[in-house]
């Protein structure tokens, strides 16, 4: 047990390499700017991205969790109630997992919205549709695979998010 936990605080201390490249401050900046934001995650992870969407949405307004196969995405139909919408999905995902991911990101990108994609280290495919694809190690050795990394960079998500505007992310929480 001692080195499950040793390997899973590496990979969350290997998360500073990600949070360290140019793509985290601007992909920040879209899902801060969003005047919408789309939350999804499949299977396992869809649990965690759930518990995302909730605590996005305490420090900034319009957010909220889309599952593909309830609604059928009609969320995402644009409102064009305010000229220049912007529009922002963040998927989390696990490739093991990923069948039904890059469809949704392609068609997420294709309709004009920004894509963040958080993910496991054998992502392959979201580099193809965003530059905003943040990778958390997972495979620590354990059974099944660690998702602690995964919640950890979606804790730091939320943090800067509400550091663009402590004020009103302060306001919102009381």
């Amino acid at each position: 047990i001692g080195t499950l936990i040793r390997r899973d605080a590496e990979a969350i201390l290997g998360l500073g390499a990600q949070v360290a490249r140019p793509e985290w401050p601007a992909a920040i900046e879209r899902i801060d700017r969003a005047d919408e934001v789309f939350v999804t995650g499949f299977q396992t992870v869809r649990g965690l991205a759930e518990d995302f969407a909730r605590r996005l949405s305490i420090v900034r307004g319009t957010v909220r969790f889309v599952a593909g196969h309830d609604g059928g995405l009609a969320e995402w139909i644009p409102s064009r109630r305010r000229e220049g919408e912007r529009r922002c999905l963040i998927l989390v995902d696990m490739v093991p997992y990923a069948r039904e991911a890059e469809p949704v990101a392609r068609l997420a990108a294709a309709s004009g919205m920004d894509v963040v994609v958080v993910t496991d280290e054998l992502n392959t495919w979201a580099v193809e549709h965003t530059p905003h694809v943040f990778h958390a190690a997972t495979k620590v050795g354990a059974f099944l695979e660690s998702t602690g990394p995964l919640a950890t960079i979606l804790n730091l998500i939320t943090h800067a998010v509400a550091e663009r505007n402590p004020e009103k992310a302060r306001a919102r929480m009381s």
